[in-house]
């Protein structure tokens, strides 16, 4: 049951974030760009919650900081 879950959780996270962040594509640097794939690859929570500040940054910079803040707020809520 707790891996169910964890699933629907990093799911969760992946679409929030890919949503949000993948009409940026064609403007990001090769670094955001290998951030927002990990991001979008990753099969584990753990990989995203590593990953917490850099997407908290990578929101800031392509969209804005109130959005990031509000965004990080749903990122803690599901990463538990």
């Amino acid at each position: 049951m707790r891996v169910a879950c964890e699933h629907i959780r990093l799911e969760r996270l992946k679409k929030l974030l890919g949503t949000m962040l993948g009409a940026h594509i064609a403007d990001m640097s090769r670094r955001d760009l290998r951030l927002y794939l990990k991001v979008i690859s990753a099969s584990q929570l753990a990989t995203i919650r590593d990953l917490r500040f850099e997407c908290f940054d990578l929101i800031c910079r392509k969209i804005s900081e109130p959005v990031a803040v509000q965004k990080l707020r749903e990122m803690d809520a599901l990463l538990g």
